[in-house]
């Protein structure tokens, strides 16, 4: 899946035993802070009923594609307006109709455009993100299913789902080091390898699970077993950081400046979590919000919140426990692998 700062993968035991052992029975859990459902998907995966939400359209695609839907897409409207068949015949009967709409559009050919003219070397723009081979066929890609949408031939989710996989695909080609704030100097061995459309595998939990591109603090009011915390902890503001996915998503035309190409038109939504000022008494909000039973805080431990701020919260709602973690850390000039990051769980019982 699409690399994204602070995904929780490697710390996906610590959390589930934490759950297991001091809210056993739980059966549903909310994700006010997606991002691309790391925690949300490992959840569903175990029967639990997921809630999630996030700010940036990104997120919202990969909360659409793996969260909403329980089974893949059938593109019913999509396929008999197509040539969809496999190579030879016993392989096409194996693939599924979203793996045969992506091998479609994975073999049309490019067409540069919009991606091209910005965030390839072609036309001048030296915003080396993408070679231009693979900016004209995520253009091609990316306006085809713009295409479909206006046609009435995709619903909402069968185009969600398209534009995660598009926004998988896209960044394992990318020429960055994580984000999109800048590319690299030369291009990587990844860079230079055509792009691929993989179906992202689908999970169903049987549960009518819900999602939103909506502000933590009204994604928490819903009536959950545990309420997951993964709050930005920085400064750092992701709808920068991850603006080409969301333009991408958005396909609104917004002209790319400086050396970035972050749209100095779009209007970022800066979470009140990223704001040292404000940080404190947003987590404050979020939690007086939500009725979960549990709650599991994830947070750096040199964050914008204070370690006793974030106690005294949660003592304020049951006994307040913690552990610390040593973690990966992101840094654009140095491997990630070299780094250590100091990070904390926290939990309460709210019973």
């Amino acid at each position: 899946m699409m690399r994204y700062i602070g995904s929780k993968a490697a710390t996906l035991p610590a959390i589930q035993s934490i759950i297991e052992t001091h809210a056993s029975g739980a059966t549903s859990l909310c994700d006010p802070f997606a991002g691309i459902c790391t925690v949300a998907r490992h959840f569903k995966r175990l029967g639990m009923r997921v809630e999630t939400g996030d700010l940036l359209w990104g997120s919202y695609m990969f909360q659409l594609a793996t969260i909403a839907l329980n089974e893949m897409p059938t593109f019913d409207r999509l396929t008999p307006t197509l040539e969809l068949e496999a190579s030879n015949e016993s392989c096409a009967a194996i693939l599924s109709a979203a793996q045969k709409v992506l091998a479609w559009l994975e073999r049309s050919p490019g067409r540069p455009g919009f991606v091209t003219a910005g965030f390839s070397d072609a036309e001048g723009s030296g915003r080396r993100f993408f070679t231009q081979e693979n900016a004209a066929r995520i253009d091609a890609v990316r306006v085809q299913i713009a295409k479909w949408r206006d046609d009435g031939l995709i619903d909402m989710l069968e185009e969600a789902y398209l534009l995660a996989c598009l926004l998988d695909a896209a960044d394992r080609v990318a020429n960055t080091a994580g984000t999109y704030m800048a590319h690299l100097k030369s291009w990587s061995r990844k860079a230079l390898k055509p792009l691929q459309l993989r179906a992202i595998p689908i999970v169903n939990n049987h549960a009518q699970n819900c999602c939103s591109r909506t502000d933590a603090r009204e994604t928490a009011k819903t009536n959950v077993d545990v309420l997951y915390l993964d709050p930005p902890y920085n400064t750092r503001d992701y709808s920068f950081y991850y603006h080409l996915p969301e333009t991408l998503v958005l396909w609104d035309g917004a002209t790319p400046t400086g050396k970035s190409g972050v749209p100095a038109t779009r209007r970022h939504q800066i979470s009140d979590f990223c704001v040292r000022r404000r940080a404190s008494s947003a987590l404050d909000e979020l939690l007086g919000q939500s009725s979960a039973k549990f709650v599991v805080i994830h947070y750096a431990a040199d964050g914008l919140i204070r370690h006793d701020e974030i106690l005294d919260m949660l003592n304020g709602r049951g006994k307040a426990q913690f552990a610390d973690l040593k973690v990966r850390s992101y840094n654009s000039r140095v491997r990630e692998a070299d780094i250590k990051a100091h990070h904390r769980i926290y939990w309460c019982d709210s019973h």
